[in-house]
């Protein structure tokens, strides 16, 4: 078998490659006429290495499936990877960062001593006071919706968060700003939180302000 195949050795890739686009339109005979004149050899070494080549072009395809189903499956986990870290979280909450600069501080309508002065969403004016009764690391996740009309910003409270929410909700009749630097993002009172979480609405605030908001909660 070996001294039937050698001719194959004789072929440079150019002519190799020659043969194979006859193969391909169909021209058998001329592919066999033009392997025996280029390896000089016989008709039954020309009919070997010519069912050597179309067994190579017929298995061709087979190995474009395979890099077509290979190209698909990198895609499809591509798209999972970016489900995974943009959507997911979006749905179950994006981590608050340790770093925010975000405080819930008592507010009033009226002047309070050296209490600060600063707007609300809605244009109303409130005064805070110069210390937070809460900070980012009482916040674990959040989710904002910047769709709705107004906007709406879920904060939920990590373990110590928790416990600091069940004793400012003692006093009912307070009313905490959630602020974040030199603005007050919505007025709330404890009375409307749930054990876990506060649910703010942001009346005034765009869309483009809501995701402002939502991303300085991540920096």
């Amino acid at each position: 078998m070996y001294f039937r195949i050698w001719p194959i050795m004789k072929l440079s890739e150019e002519h190799r490659q020659q043969i194979v686009r006859q193969l391909q339109c169909g021209n058998v005979i001329s592919a066999m006429q033009t392997c025996r004149e280029l390896t000089q050899c016989d008709v039954s070494d020309a009919e070997i290495l010519i069912n050597k080549l179309q067994s190579e072009i017929s298995g061709a395809p087979a190995s474009g499936k395979t890099w077509t189903l290979i190209v698909g499956l990198s895609v499809f986990i591509a798209i999972l990877a970016t489900v995974y870290v943009y959507v997911f979280p979006r749905l179950a909450g994006e981590r608050v960062s340790p770093t925010a600069m975000i405080e819930v501080r008592q507010i009033s309508m009226e002047p309070q001593g050296d209490w600060i002065q600063m707007p609300l969403t809605d244009g109303a004016l409130c005064y805070v006071e110069s210390t937070g009764r809460m900070s980012a690391v009482d916040f674990s996740v959040f989710r904002g919706d910047g769709l709705q009309l107004p906007p709406k910003l879920t904060l939920h409270f990590s373990d110590a968060g928790m416990q600091r929410a069940t004793a400012l909700r003692e006093d009912r009749t307070l009313v905490f700003g959630v602020i974040l630097p030199n603005k007050t993002v919505a007025a709330t009172e404890p009375g409307h939180w749930s054990d876990d979480r506060i649910m703010l609405p942001l009346p005034g605030v765009s869309a483009a302000d809501a995701n402002e908001i939502f991303a300085r909660l991540t920096n």
